[in-house]
């Protein structure tokens, strides 16, 4: 019965009712899929008790997902397709190539809010085709491109957008993590096939830091990368390291570099953005430490007294709890006002949209 959570059936979900109506002060979430993500996901939710309520989930592994109902006080359902009636609105947190389907019935059905863990799709038709779904059915969608909470990133839009330091005119970004491929196959199972995570390393794990450097620097208007397979050839498909290179409508270029094939290190993210007038820095150091900084005439500036001091760590690095309760924050502000959600599909199906045309080339 468990492996129904992947077994994608549109007829199906278009005999059932338009689920239940958002009448209640506490949203109730569905969440489909209990994989690594959602130790992260379920207790930023928790953390919401006052405005959020998990009612329902699914997941392929019946064992699995009755704990954890029974943990959540939450219904277990066997089908993806039974959270629709259970919930107001849902957390889809499944293997990429699930995304498009699950999006596609779950919007057919008539649910109207969606929080997909990106990327949306695998492909820019599939986007498309979900954006006029959702259009037709008055839906939201966003996608989980969680980064974009970060404190410091938000602060480097924020320095961006105000010209501090004078426009961008390149940006350099790496991002540096190694598995042995024991460690890989445990900890990524989904990523070891092409057709199931829709790529390698820059697919799956860099459309996280193209869709920044999109929000940073503007529209991709082209792109090229080259790919390698070195460490993890035995165990996945897909590339284990990439570097992408990109132009934006601002005038601005960038250089993306991906691996997880990098078994010693000491930085896992360096994002600097070069600027006419000086440079805006954001690392996180192999030991989850991390830095926000700029370089100007006068020298490096640190900047962490310049962020909310109510956020839990100066920059929360690439994954925290906290970080996921800032984004289900605005998750649900965009489900009980109603305006639209700041991360859309629309938004989403940028970053898939250059890392296919990089690859193409």
């Amino acid at each position: 019965m468990g492996d129904h959570v992947y077994a994608t059936g549109p007829a199906k979900a278009r005999e059932r009712t338009r689920g239940c109506s958002l009448n209640a002060s506490r949203v109730k979430v569905g969440i489909i899929g209990l994989g690594n993500i959602c130790d992260f996901h379920i207790p930023a939710l928790q953390a919401l008790a006052d405005r959020v309520d998990i009612s329902a989930v699914c997941c392929r592994t019946e064992e699995k997902g009755q704990r954890r109902a029974a943990e959540l006080e939450a219904a277990y359902v066997a089908d993806y397709v039974d959270t629709f009636d259970n919930a107001h609105a849902l957390i889809i947190a499944t293997p990429h190539n699930t995304h498009f389907p699950m999006v596609r019935d779950a919007l057919t059905a008539g649910v109207k809010h969606i929080l997909v863990e990106k990327p949306a799709a695998l492909t820019v038709e599939e986007c498309d085709e979900l954006i006029e779904l959702a259009d037709k059915e008055g839906a939201s969608v966003t996608v989980g491109y969680v980064l974009r909470h970060a404190p410091a990133i938000q602060k480097m839009k924020q320095l961006l957008d105000e010209g501090r330091y004078g426009p961008a005119i390149a940006a350099l970004c790496r991002t540096e993590h190694g598995f042995d491929p024991e460690e890989f196959v445990e900890f990524l199972p989904s990523a070891r096939k092409i057709e199931t995570i829709g790529g390698g390393v820059l697919f799956s794990h860099g459309c996280h830091y193209v869709d920044l450097l999109i929000w940073l620097l503007g529209d991709v208007t082209g792109a090229q990368c080259v790919r390698n397979h070195t460490l993890l050839k035995e165990v996945m498909e897909g590339e284990d390291s990439a570097i992408a290179n990109f132009t934006f409508d601002s005038g601005a270029v960038a250089s993306y570099f991906a691996t997880w094939a990098v078994r010693y290190r000491e930085l896992a993210i360096d994002l600097r953005v070069y600027c006419l007038e000086g440079q805006i820095v954001f690392q996180q150091l192999e030991d989850a430490s991390t830095a926000l900084y700029t370089i100007d005439k006068d020298g490096r500036h640190d900047l962490h007294s310049e962020l909310d001091p109510a956020a839990d760590g100066p920059t929360d690095g690439f994954i925290t709890v906290g970080l996921f309760q800032r984004q289900a924050e605005a998750w649900l502000d965009t489900i009980q006002s109603g305006k639209p959600t700041s991360v859309s599909l629309r938004e989403g199906k940028k970053s898939i949209a250059a890392i296919r045309q990089a690859e193409a080339s």
